[in-house]
C-alpha cells in the first residue's frame, strides 16, 4: 500500500505544473503584509517551531481544501518539547490541512494527513544539557548527558523527600530505539549508590518514557534511524528530505 501511495504521489507531482518564484519572500512574526495561504502557513510554522531561522518552499499555493502538494522546511534552532534542535529538515508530499477558508478566518491550521513525510534532525549534546538544566525540579538535580558513539550516558542526583532526606547518585547508560513515532530508552543499564532505592529510581525513569513522541509534532513523520556520536544525535527517516524550486519564504532576523 505504501508503494502504491508513493507511486501515485510521484506521478501527480510530475504531471502537475510547478511554481517558480522570482525572489525570496522575507517574513517575520510581526508581518501584516503577506496574507496568501502560503504566508499564513509559514507564519503558523514560525509560531509553532520558534526557530532562529527558517526556510519554507512550496511548489504551489495551498489548494482551497487545504491540500499542500509539496513542502520543504529547513529550520535552524527549532524548539521541540523543551529542547533546541540544531537543525531540522522536513519534506512532505501531499499534505492535507483543514480548509484554507478556516485559516483566513483566524482558526488554527491543522495537519490532517500526509501521504509521504521525510525528516532529518540533529540534536547537540550541549543543547540537551541546557534543556535538562532548565527542566530541573525538586527531585532531579545536576542532570548531565554525555554522548558516546552508539549510546547515551546520563548522570544525575535524585533527591528523595521524606522523614529522612536522601541524595542518590544515578548513572544510566542506554541506547535509543524507535517504536512507531516514538523514541525510547533501549535496554538501559541503571547504577545507583543506594541499592534499596533502585526500584524507586527505575519507576521515576519509566515516567519519562517515551523520550520523544512525534505524535505531537507539527507533521506526522516516521523515523527510521538514530545515530549517536560524541557531539550529537541524528534522527532520520528512510528518505532524505530534499529542497526544490518553488515559492520560497525566509525568516532570518539576523539579516
Amino acid at each position: 500500500m505504501r508503494k502504491i501511495r508513493f507511486a501515485l504521489a510521484l506521478v501527480l507531482l510530475l504531471i502537475m505544473p510547478v511554481y517558480c518564484s522570482a525572489a525570496d519572500i522575507l517574513i517575520d512574526l510581526n508581518d501584516r503584509e503577506h496574507n496568501d495561504p502560503s504566508a499564513l502557513l509559514f507564519k503558523t510554522l514560525l509560531t509553532r517551531l520558534d526557530p532562529e531561522s527558517m526556510t519554507m518552499v512550496l511548489d504551489a499555493e495551498p489548494a482551497s481544501d487545504g491540500t499542500v502538494r509539496h513542502l520543504y522546511l529547513d529550520v535552524k534552532g527549532a524548539a521541540f518539547d523543551g529542547f533546541r534542535l540544531e537543525s531540522l529538515r522536513v519534506e512532505t508530499v501531499f499534505g492535507k490541512f483543514n480548509p484554507v477558508k478556516e485559516w483566513k478566518e483566524g482558526r488554527e491550521i491543522i495537519v490532517e494527513d500526509v501521504m509521504q513525510g521525510y525528516v532529518h534532525a540533529i540534536a547537540r549534546e550541549m543543547d540537551m544539557n541546557q534543556a535538562l538544566l532548565d527542566m530541573a525540579d525538586e527531585h532531579w538535580k545536576d542532570v548531565k548527558v554525555d554522548l558516546r558513539p552508539g549510546e547515551l550516558f546520563l548522570k544525575a542526583r535524585y533527591h528523595v523527600k521524606g522523614s529522612v532526606s536522601l541524595k542518590i547518585l544515578v548513572e544510566i547508560s542506554t541506547g535509543l530505539k524507535i517504536i512507531g513515532k516514538q523514541v525510547w530508552l533501549d535496554n538501559y543499564i541503571l547504577e545507583v549508590n543506594n541499592a534499596e532505592k533502585t526500584s524507586v529510581i527505575k519507576d521515576e525513569i519509566d515516567k519519562y518514557q517515551p523520550l520523544i513522541d512525534l505524535e505531537g509534532f507539527v507533521f506526522p513523520l516516521d523515523l527510521k534511524e538514530i545515530i549517536i556520536d560524541k557531539e550529537k544525535i541524528v534522527f532520520s527517516s528512510r528518505v532524505e528530505p530534499k529542497s526544490f524550486d518553488g515559492i520560497r519564504y525566509l525568516y532570518n532576523p539576523e539579516n
